[in-house]
């Protein structure tokens, strides 16, 4: 059996890295209903659509940085796909069931060759959402892996905020679409997305 996760879950439990930020935001403290919750939580899969290289949509003023070197930013384009999961086992079935809609973000270098700060916007369920955090790569064999964390705002008094963390990898011969070179990869993303309730 196989249920979708990328439709919105919630969940009133939380996890370091959710404390943390919660405590930055100065959340209330967690619901003590076990039906209640705080938060919404997406699983998600990116796939790289485009890369442009001289963007005019990633200014200095929308990223809140400017490039290390270069004339602009790089911008890439995005789909977000929902996924599967097992009940089971909570293993990945399927890591493209609905296509979810599209994110843009902007990439700039820093002096750590190896950290990227990254800048995105996107829409999830209706709500807007965006933000600025770190991008750190990990060139491995025919492959980059990489790691991202983005505190977001969410366009909705409803909520005081959110966290994005994602778990990336890209093949060097294959940077777009769903296919990887060599195959049997997921690229580019496995995200995980908590968003944060006024209450």
């Amino acid at each position: 059996m196989v249920c979708k996760t990328a439709t919105r879950l919630t969940n009133a439990s939380g996890s370091s890295s959710a404390a943390r930020w919660a405590r930055r935001l100065q959340l209330p403290p967690a619901p003590s209903g076990a039906g209640d919750s705080y938060e919404d939580i997406y699983v998600l899969r990116s796939e790289r659509k485009e890369r442009i290289t001289q963007s005019s949509w990633c200014t200095k003023e929308r990223a809140g940085f400017a490039p290390l070197s270069g004339p602009s930013l790089l911008e890439d384009r995005f789909n977000f796909w929902s996924v599967e999961t097992r009940v089971a086992d909570g293993r990945v079935a399927n890591t493209h069931a609905a296509n979810l809609g599209e994110v843009r973000g902007c990439l700039g270098g820093t002096e750590n060759p190896a950290v990227f700060n990254f800048y995105l916007e996107s829409s999830l369920s209706g709500l807007a959402i965006s933000g600025k955090g770190a991008l750190a790569n990990q060139p491995e064999k025919n492959m980059y892996v990489s790691r991202c964390t983005v505190p977001l705002k969410v366009a909705s008094d409803a909520y005081v905020g959110g966290l994005l963390v994602t778990s990336s990898m890209t093949t060097n011969e294959a940077t777009f679409g769903l296919q990887t070179n060599p195959p049997g990869y997921t690229q580019v993303s496995i995200a995980t997305i908590r968003l944060w309730r006024k209450h």
